[in-house]
């Protein structure tokens, strides 16, 4: 403050110090007198005599004359003391801050402001010490500052602290604080400046951008996300937080009259909500309680009226509470729960203005989950009628596959298997043309008789693509008896004939065993024909077809295994995994070995003699055929006998 109030006592001290003065210098001047009338010569006293009348009068006028000077300086420095204690006093009485001066750890001086601030009478707080009215969370700091700064330590002047009241009120003030001088030691001056009201609104404008700041989160949640439980869930999170309770809760009430909680946070120190059952006349009362849009806000839950709310209350721990109605269609569908558990609490109306906000950003989510999971619902259905569609689509598809391939395959046939039969009687026709000189031909039996076996195999050649394309794939019936093997093999050379000598093919027959199979022998010459037939066309001309026949032990039971190998272009891996099987290649994959049906025929034929077939290949060198058939019994007679 730029005041000293030491000045005045220093005023007062100079104006006694020269009355000292002046009262000594007469008393010196009074003994000197005194000496020189008793001890001087006659002379002397003769002069003095003489002269002493005017020096004594002398110093009588100087010594009253100090005398005055010191009187009027000790009243102006009395006046001078006056004044400035009337200005301090009056400044310090009439300013609108606290002002109050200590020194060591108590008081000194305290202006009303003081007392009007802390509560405390001025003289209650002259025995207090000076940090005794600062608040527990500041008390340290203000004692160790206040006590450095009497010290001529360098600490902050200007901080803002926390005052505790006799009535146990927190204020806050600015506090300020400077050194004086104090009857000659150090002594802290202060100042503090009343901010409390600037504090508290400080503290509604960061409360409500918060609750800004909360509203906006837990709506861009609701637009981000389609989770209802998480948004719930995060809901109830950040209320608790916000608003410092111990419980918050969402409660569904369900169509049977019952209700669910579906969402919760809760201080660890109180029991959760969650499975809370209650029957349903309990949720009558509840709901008679509620209306859309209506927050009902209890301060002390001891004053319910209602049995039900007061039972709940006890069991959960419920001191105070805020219920905010859900509302969906104009019907109360559940309620948002707030909960103080520690005391009861006056509920303030940002409180449940915000309360009531996060209810209707809680029924926007609810109502959008609600059309998502219809949006669900409609896209499920309209998924399980395009699979139902496609499935349908994909089972005409099928079937329209299965029609071309059957096309296929038997275009595939007439024009592959049926042809070899077809060429062999038109060779032979026209070689009769030939050789005929008039319209009477002379057929000789031979020729006849091999016209009617090429017949007989073109039908036999029908009947077994019957029955390999049938609704219902049935089993090949078989009419087995013991077949020489070496002269079938030797009749379906004859009837290759034509296409070996066409494609000049030589047939290296190593078959020399007279062999008996047990087998159907219009099938067996179907699969040597057709294994022929296969090495012959799929590779170049002039090669060479060795044929072989061993007997072997297939599945414990002796077969003979023939094989049928060329050294034309080759087949590749994939292939020979593949070629057995039905389609193995489409009329548009000419370039593939194998014809489909004609080895998918031959593998049927000998798996249903109870033999094996398979192929050993390799591009470039050439396809090795093999395929094991039962021997018949008599050679197996024959055989054992040996």
């Amino acid at each position: 403050m730029g005041i000293d109030l030491g000045k005045s006592r220093r005023y007062l001290q100079l104006g006694s110090a020269i009355i000292l003065t002046s009262g000594l210098s007469a008393v010196v001047s009074g003994i000197a007198i005194w000496g020189i009338l008793h001890h001087s010569s006659p002379a002397i006293a003769s002069y003095e005599a003489q002269v002493r009348p005017s020096v004594f009068f002398v110093q009588a006028i100087s010594s009253l004359v100090m005398w005055g000077i010191a009187i009027a300086a000790l009243r102006a420095a009395i006046a001078e003391h006056r004044r400035s204690a009337v200005r301090f006093r009056t400044f310090a009485e009439t300013a609108a801050c606290a002002i109050l001066v200590y020194q060591d750890t108590r008081f000194k001086y305290v202006n009303s402001a003081v007392e009007a601030i802390t509560g405390y009478s001025r003289r209650e707080l002259m025995s207090m010490d000076f940090w005794e009215v600062v608040h527990p969370d500041h008390r340290d700091i203000v004692r160790e500052r206040g006590l450095a700064r009497q010290q001529g330590e360098s600490v902050p002047t200007r901080y803002e602290i926390k005052l505790l009241t006799k009535f146990g009120e927190e204020r806050w003030v600015d506090f300020n604080a400077g050194i004086i001088c104090l009857e000659g030691k150090p002594a802290g001056l202060a100042t503090a400046y009343d901010i409390t009201d600037r504090k508290h609104a400080e503290s509604r404008l960061a409360m409500s951008a918060e609750r800004e700041r909360l509203l906006a989160q837990i709506a861009s949640r609701i637009r981000a996300s389609l989770n209802l439980e998480e948004i719930l869930n995060v809901t109830v999170a950040e209320i608790r937080a916000f608003l410092q309770v111990d419980r918050v809760f969402i409660d569904y009430f369900t169509e049977s009259g019952s209700s669910r909680v579906v969402a919760e946070s809760v201080s660890p120190d109180y029991p959760s909500v969650l499975g809370w059952q209650i029957d349903r006349h309990e949720m009558e009362d509840i709901c008679a309680m509620l209306e859309p849009g209506q927050v009902r806000v209890v301060n002390d839950t001891s004053q319910f009226d209602s049995i039900t709310l007061k039972r709940c209350c006890e069991e959960f721990q419920v001191k105070s509470s805020i219920g905010v109605p859900i509302s969906l269609n104009g019907h109360v569908f559940g309620i948002l729960v707030i909960n103080q558990c520690a005391a009861p609490r006056h509920w303030q109306p940002f409180e449940v203005d915000l309360a009531q906000k996060l209810g209707t950003q809680v029924e926007i989510a609810i109502q959008q989950s609600q059309l998502y999971q219809q949006v669900q619902i409609l896209a499920a259905d309209l998924e399980r009628q395009v699979e139902e569609r496609t499935l349908e689509l994909k089972q005409r598809m099928e079937e329209l596959q299965h029609l071309n391939e059957v096309k296929d395959v038997l275009l595939h046939a007439v024009s592959h298997d049926l042809r070899t039969p077809v060429q062999g009687t038109l060779m032979v026709l026209n070689g009769l043309r030939t050789k005929c000189c008039n319209d009477a031909v002379t057929l000789p039996k031979t020729v006849i008789n091999c016209m009617i076996a090429s017949s007989d195999r073109q039908l036999a050649l029908l009947d077994s693509l019957m029955e390999n394309h049938a609704d219902k794939p049935a089993l090949l019936t078989l009419n087995r008896e013991p077949v020489n093997f070496k002269a079938l093999l030797q009749d379906t050379l004859n009837q290759c004939a034509p296409l070996l000598e066409r494609n000049q093919t030589a047939i290296d027959d190593r078959v020399s065993t007279n062999v008996m199979v047990h087998a159907d022998a219009t099938k067996l010459r179907q699969v040597l024909e057709q294994l022929l037939t296969n090495a012959v066309k799929h590779n170049p001309p002039q090669q060479i077809i060795t044929l072989t026949a061993e007997t072997v032990q297939s599945n414990t039971t002796p077969a003979l295994c023939v094989t049928i190998a060329d050294t034309g272009v080759g087949i590749s891996p994939d292939q020979c995994d593949r070629l057995f099987k039905l389609y193995v290649r489409g009329l548009r994959n000419q370039h593939l070995t194998g014809i489909g049906l004609g080895l998918y025929h031959c593998h049927q034929i000998i798996t249903s003699h109870g033999g094996q077939i398979g192929v050993n290949s390799e591009l470039g060198l050439g396809s090795r055929f093999w395929f094991t058939i039962p021997l018949a019994d008599e050679y197996k007679i024959e055989n054992d006998h040996h």
